[in-house]
């Protein structure tokens, strides 16, 4: 699995702005990195490395989405809001960036845990 950073490219781009950044440390669940094929693939299905940005902040939203959205073990409890907040993230992106996700096309995503029945 490749990866790799670098800002000048449209792939360091799209990883910058996503907070993909590091090796290792992730924005998907257990740390992991999206793949350089991954974000290539989304700048070619999205056209640009900003819709990129936008695509890839909503998959690992619904990466996150169907883990737990607490976790408790003894007296220590921890609240994990990822899927939450990456869903935030890619709305403040997409009311900053030309053309919107649901200009693409792929209509408006909201993610959230699938564990919580509203």
């Amino acid at each position: 699995m490749a990866f790799t950073y670098d800002v000048t490219t449209d792939r360091g781009k799209a990883r910058l702005t996503v907070g993909d950044n590091t090796s290792g440390s992730g924005v998907l669940p257990g740390g992991t990195n999206f793949t350089d094929a991954e974000v290539d693939a989304a700048i070619t299905l999205c056209g640009s490395w900003q819709q990129a940005a936008l695509f890839l902040l909503r998959a690992a939203a619904a990466q996150w989405a169907v883990k737990a959205a607490s976790l408790s073990i003894g007296d220590y409890a921890e609240s994990r809001r990822q899927a939450e907040n990456l869903t935030k993230l890619a709305e403040a992106l997409e009311a900053k960036l030309p053309g919107s996700w649901s200009d693409m096309g792929l209509g408006k995503s909201t993610v959230g845990n699938p564990a919580v029945i509203t």
